[in-house]
């Protein structure tokens, strides 16, 4: 999209291409937010698009869930929280996916300007760049797809 808008939009009604691709960006985040506001549900029990076998299960998970609190001690410490946090494998776990998310988006913003230096134009350079996020977008649908089939 930033390719066809970039190459064919410089200067027209006398603004900048680059300004045109986030006119064009966030009028569409907009639209999508106010697509958002009348589909997301509020709640199961007012969802029309549920049956009413779907909203009776959302409403007893949704209970269930609730009666999940943590109960805190007064003789707890922030410390104790400290050693459990240090003792749950999935804390480290998830510092490391957290470091590989920041690599991998600092990947992503500089990709383009990287791949300019071989020589191409902003139009080929950019859709140079466009394949690593369809092949990441298909694994993404593909791994989601078989978890949900697994149940894994």
């Amino acid at each position: 999209m930033a390719a066809g808008i970039l190459s064919r939009m410089e200067e027209r009604r006398g603004i900048r291409a680059w300004r045109w691709l986030f006119y064009i960006d966030g009028a569409i985040t907009i639209c999508i937010g106010f697509i958002a506001v009348f589909l997301l549900p509020d709640y199961p029990h007012n969802t029309r698009w549920l049956s009413p076998a779907q909203r009776r299960l959302a409403q007893v998970r949704l209970a269930e869930d609730a009666g999940e609190a943590d109960k805190d001690s007064s003789e707890e410490s922030a410390f104790t929280g400290l050693k459990l946090a240090i003792k749950d494998p999935k804390v480290p776990i998830f510092g490391l996916m957290s470091c590989s998310q920041l690599l991998g988006c600092s990947f992503a913003i500089f990709f383009p300007t990287l791949t300019a230096t071989l020589g191409f134009s902003t139009t080929n350079t950019l859709l140079l760049a466009a394949p690593p996020w369809v092949w990441a977008t298909t694994a993404c649908l593909l791994n989601a797809r078989n978890a949900g089939e697994t149940k894994v």
